[in-house]
């Protein structure tokens, strides 16, 4: 996915804010954040929608999802990890974040030790 730099701090927000309240923030929070209006946090949602890094939960407060396509799980990895699995993207022809599935999924197979 790739999301424009104030995309990706919107996304960045909702992450962090599920992560440490389980929950997404609102709009207003997002707003005050980012220094945007609702209307301009509103257009960020929907360009993130559309990139499919996020889902619209309807009719539920805080009702937005990260998709996996969203998140980056690269980010959590340590640096000398992040390298050895972009290293084996390019190698298998495939993006990062499925080269992290491919991953687990080998070493969960035994075929990785």
């Amino acid at each position: 996915m790739t999301a424009t730099p104030r995309q990706a701090d919107c996304l960045k927000i909702i992450q962090t804010s599920i992560e440490w309240r389980g929950y997404s923030p609102t709009y207003q929070e997002m707003g005050k954040a980012l220094g945007l209006a609702k209307s301009g946090i509103h257009r960020l949602i929907t360009g993130l929608e559309n990139r499919g890094a996020i889902r619209r939960l309807p009719h539920r407060p805080h009702g937005l999802e990260i998709t996996p396509d969203g998140f980056d799980v690269l980010a959590y990895l340590p640096y000398d990890v992040r390298a050895k699995v972009r290293r084996f993207a390019q190698a298998q022809g495939i993006p990062p974040q499925a080269a992290v599935v491919e991953i687990c999924r080998r070493y969960f197979q035994g075929a990785l030790k």
